[in-house]
């Protein structure tokens, strides 16, 4: 390199800030305000070999890690003397242990043997030479509890295929870390997921001696942060106290304070290219200042490539878990490419064109950031907080997902119920707002899959389009019958003149007076016993309502109602560690006293806490079963029992589903 290059490059400044993606490894020396927290991080990694950094989002974990903890490695005596660090930095993403295996691999090291077993870490990490340790971050490990929140159109069997192979590589990490020579875990995680770890045997006790809470920075620390990058380029004191007020002391902020740092940056190089100046406020407000500089920059990204892609591929890239929490939903472009119905190389293009222009340096929103990317790899948010700055994202496109991925599960769920014989087709304003959804997001297989992978969108469809001829045919039949209606009203109206006439002309009869003081007399006996009726039903049915039996009318609980149960353990348990089951209840036909042909309808009503909703009705295309998932067993169960002979009473039948249920198992 002769003497004009290397001049030229120490000429050259670059823009010092990374934006909403972190620091990376070779960027520490960018890397300010930190050095007690990486010196923590280092002595209680010595301590323990496992270590969980955990803090909100935007408190700049992975930076912390990246930047911070892994060059100070290189710098700083842990272990036995002369050791040296291989570091592996991973992120579980859609397939955890594949993304492990491919990240050792392009590490350097075999990882055939990975998923042989539990110690299948420990193989791979044998291979090291003997002076050498293994260093493996798991970034934004919190992906691994997106199991549970995609998999609600999922089968039993499917979601505990996810959640194993999610143990399965938790057990990874922990069998390695208590290893010698021992594999150095170190995990990021959001502290919004700190109650999900429960999940993981082990991993609650594992976080109380192992968790490294990232505290947020003392003012003098974030201008540091601030001024620390620009070395030789100068910076107006007023921008800084700006920007440290307009950020605030939240540790949320970090990353949309360096997002605005870098937009201020750009614009200043390109408003004074011979950097004549310093930074100067106008610099940052002419991008939006700290509130607006990232969605501005969002939005003209946006008008420079296809909205209609672009609006899929964010969709699809972001979602909302429980407690309305925002979350990155990584995909491989492949999947993108589906998403986007795009099968033609011209059209695949188009999708690769619009994710390129939002994962190119200067933007920075989509990782990874710069470099060519095949159908294979996977494309990602680069922070939380463009999902909740971005204001075309999270007020119309987030929204709109989620409603149309509610609409597709529901749809999936009638559709099944449909097809099993168990509900019939869509009508009226439901089928309606079916007809629409699907025209207005003609939904692709692939976007189907992503929510209930054992689904057709194609079956969905189909059921719509059943639905509808079905409704044709309503309608039809409706018509048919207002002519039917019309005619009989019309010939009504006739035979009401003709008896008009009649009547009159039997008022001076006699004997047909008498005649009809008697009819009377019996439609009032009948009257009445129909009432006496009414008011013992209206009993049984409040006894149920209430569940006080003290209401019924004295012969109308029935104790000779038997009721088959069995119950299938699902293998898990709930946060206070009570097993959950899985309960089927129906009664014995024989046990009825007019057998299933005579009931009409049953109505069960629960009283355990696992039921919000307290009564269940069904009827006898049901066979009269009754299911839910649920822990312990009900005690005491009420079962309404409704016959088809108007003439005969309802009853009640009361039951313990715990001796029905246990004395059989």
């Amino acid at each position: 390199m002769n003497f004009a290059t290397v001049l030229e490059r120490l000429q050259r400044v670059e823009n010092p800030y990374p934006g909403l993606r972190p620091f990376e490894t070779t960027e520490s020396h960018l890397f300010f305000g930190r050095d007690q927290q990486v010196a923590d991080l280092i002595t209680r990694l010595e301590r323990n070999r496992f270590l969980a950094v955990v803090g909100v989002s935007g408190s700049g974990k992975s930076s912390l890690i990246r930047a911070g903890l892994i060059p100070a490695l290189e710098r700083t005596f842990v272990g036995e003397a002369g050791t040296r660090w291989r570091a592996v930095v991973s992120r579980p993403a859609g397939r955890p242990l594949a993304t492990l295996s491919t990240d050792l691999t392009r590490a350097g090291l075999d990882s055939s043997r990975l998923e042989d077993s539990s110690h299948g870490l420990i193989l791979t990490a044998s291979q090291l030479p003997t002076a050498e340790r293994l260093l493996l971050v798991i970034d934004q490990f919190e992906e691994l509890f997106r199991y549970k929140e995609l998999i609600a159109g999922l089968e039993s069997h499917e979601r505990k295929v996810e959640a194993s192979e999610a143990a399965e590589f938790f057990q990874l990490l922990i069998n390695a870390s208590r290893h010698h020579p021992p594999v150095y875990i170190v995990l990021t995680m959001r502290s919004d997921y700190l109650g999900d770890c429960a999940e993981f045997r082990d991993l609650s006790e594992l976080l109380n001696d192992c968790q490294y809470l990232v505290p947020r920075l003392t003012r003098q620390q974030r201008k540091e942060a601030i001024k620390g990058p620009l070395g030789r380029v100068q910076i107006a004191s007023s921008l800084v106290e700006r920007l440290l007020n307009d950020a605030g002391d939240e540790p949320d902020q970090l990353s949309v304070l360096q997002h605005a740092l870098k937009r201020t940056w750009d614009h200043w190089r390109k408003d004074d290219p011979e950097q004549r100046r310093a930074i100067e406020l106008r610099d940052y407000e002419t991008i939006g200042g700290f509130g607006n500089a990232l969605n501005n920059h969002a939005d003209e990204l946006l008008a420079g490539v296809s909205s209609v892609i672009a609006n899929k591929i964010f969709k699809r890239l972001t979602a909302k878990g429980p407690s309305n929490r925002e979350r990155r939903d990584p995909a491989t472009l492949a999947e993108l490419w589906a998403v986007c119905g795009a099968v033609t190389s011209e059209e695949q293009m188009a999708v690769s064109t619009v994710v390129n222009h939002f994962r190119e340096f200067d933007a920075a929103f989509l990782a990874p950031i710069g470099g060519t990317i095949v159908s294979e790899t996977y494309v990602d948010i680069v922070h939380e907080s463009l999902i909740r700055l971005w204001r075309k994202l999270r007020d119309e496109w987030l929204p709109e997902e989620q409603k149309s991925a509610k609409t597709f599960l529901d749809l999936v769920e009638k559709a099944r119920n449909w097809m099993a014989g168990r509900g019939e087709t869509l009508r009226g304003l439901d089928l309606t707002e079916a007809v629409e959804w699907s025209q207005r997001c003609n939904p692709s297989q692939a976007w189907a899959s992503h929510y209930a992978k054992d689904s057709s969108i194609e079956s969905v469809f189909e059921f719509i389009r059943t639905s509808q001829s079905e409704e044709r045919k309503r309608m039809r039949r409706a018509k048919r019958n207002l002519w039917i209606a019309i005619c009989c009203a019309c010939l009504f109206a006739l035979v009401a003149s003709f008896a008009w006439y009649q009547w009159g002309q039997a008022r001076e009869a006699n004997r047909t007076a008498r005649s009809a003081t008697t009819v009377a007399e019996e439609a009032e006996s009948k009257a009445q016993n129909r009432l006496r009726l009414l008011s013992d039903g209206m009993l049984v049915r409040r006894a149920i309502f209430s569940g006080d039996l003290g209401l019924l009318p004295a012969d109308r609980l029935n104790r000779q109602v038997r009721f088959i149960g069995k119950r299938v353990p699902l293998g898990y348990v709930d946060t206070t560690g009570r097993e959950i089951y899985d309960w089927s209840l129906a009664p014995d036909a024989q046990s009825l006293r007019t057998g299933l042909d005579g009931i009409a309808a049953l109505t069960y009503r629960m009283d355990h806490p696992t039921f919000k909703q307290k009564l269940y009705a069904t009827g006898r295309d049901t066979k009269f079963e009754f299911t839910y998932t649920g822990w312990g067993c009900l005690t005491r169960v009420l079962a309404l029992i409704e016959y088809s002979n108007p003439e005969v009473l309802p009853e009640i039948a009361e039951f313990n589903m715990c001796d029905v249920v246990l004395r059989k198992n």
